[in-house]
């Protein structure tokens, strides 16, 4: 018990990522000696480890049309389920303040970690839930974070761009900033699922010729969304364009 106990607190340990054959190694052996203790486990590690697609991945590759263990397939068929039944709860509710974008993101991270680590065993998933396809779920949670991305850009960002004169003005332009900011986390996260940003880029390029325009903001104020939402590159090179002439020098 005392050499388990430490086997779980090293490959607990959140400034580690273990590799994914101990934890196999563990899974195996805790099969073999207290089947019933594996859901605890695989619960265990998926909550404590950094990376939880190592998890995922030593558990499917536990299972295999030649090598059927029915617990580890019923962990797999749940956690499908679960992640399913939470990104429901995203589809058609608009991401509108920090929480609600932390929650998504969070969400979507660890769905991704869940087709990555499953994927490179496609073969246990095709056993435990023959009726699920990965690259389809891929495929849904992507349109899902494309959504959830271009609503949040037109209605905190291009709706909220006219600031208007009240002693309010500097609150609503830090919050105008602080919802690029979000933007971007939703950026990430969803290039991660694609593995392509190409989606993104095309949103972005088109909101960035909006701000540019001459408009409800001034031009200090464009420059900060730019470098924010597209990169410093941009924004500096539209603060160039709009500088007097022969004041480059100064910039």
């Amino acid at each position: 018990l005392l050499g388990l106990a430490r086997r779980l607190r090293n490959l607990t340990d959140p400034r580690q990522t273990p590799p994914e054959f101990p934890l196999r190694n563990l899974l195996r052996s805790t099969l073999t000696e207290k089947p019933e203790a594996v859901p605890y486990l695989v619960r265990l590690f998926t909550g404590a480890l950094p990376q939880a697609e190592v998890v995922y991945a030593a558990l499917a590759n536990l299972v295999s049309p030649q090598n059927r263990v029915p617990v580890l397939e019923r962990q797999i068929v749940l956690l499908l389920e679960e992640a399913g039944a939470q990104l429901s709860r995203f589809e058609g509710a608009p991401l509108e303040d920090a929480d609600s974008v932390a929650r998504f993101t969070a969400e979507i991270e660890r769905f991704s970690a869940l087709l990555d680590g499953f994927g490179a065993a496609g073969g246990a998933v095709r056993v435990a839930a023959p009726d699920v396809a990965l690259p389809d779920l891929r495929r849904r949670v992507h349109e899902l974070c494309v959504g959830q991305f271009s609503a949040f850009l037109e209605r905190q960002i291009m709706e909220q761009m006219d600031l208007g004169e009240g002693e309010d003005r500097l609150d609503r332009l830090a919050a105008l900033e602080d919802n690029a900011r979000l933007l971007r986390r939703i950026d990430r996260v969803g290039r991660r699922i694609a593995n392509s940003g190409a989606a993104y880029e095309r949103r972005l390029a088109a909101a960035g010729e909006k701000i540019k325009e001459k408009g409800r903001l001034d031009l200090i104020s464009r420059v900060r969304l730019l470098e924010i939402l597209i990169g410093a590159d941009e924004a500096y090179a539209f603060l160039l364009e709009k500088l007097p002439k022969g004041s480059e020098k100064t910039a």
